[in-house]
């Protein structure tokens, strides 16, 4: 399939957010810890229905909170680098 060689359209876009969130995660983690590899957040779907999965409140808070710690980060580089953020 040409999609597998040179991804398009909505596959794209999927590989690129699953690249964002793989560089987020390599931000937050521990520096000895493993890479992320942008596979591991891509999207799978089992012909046209989406695989989906129960989170408990526990993960979904963790979420939230890494969302957090991120823009906190970015939010301190932005401040030492001298860079007004109109958030």
């Amino acid at each position: 399939m040409l999609e597998k060689i040179e991804p398009f359209g909505e596959r794209r876009e999927d590989y690129r957010n699953a690249h964002l969130i793989a560089q987020l995660a390599n931000m937050l983690a521990p520096r000895k810890g493993r890479a992320y590899q942008a596979e591991e957040f891509l999207l799978e779907f089992k012909g046209s229905e989406q695989v989906t999965t129960e989170q408990s409140l526990q993960q979904i808070e963790a979420t939230i909170v890494t969302w957090v710690a991120a823009a906190n980060i970015m939010h301190r580089r932005e401040k030492k680098m001298g860079v007004n953020s109109a958030v």
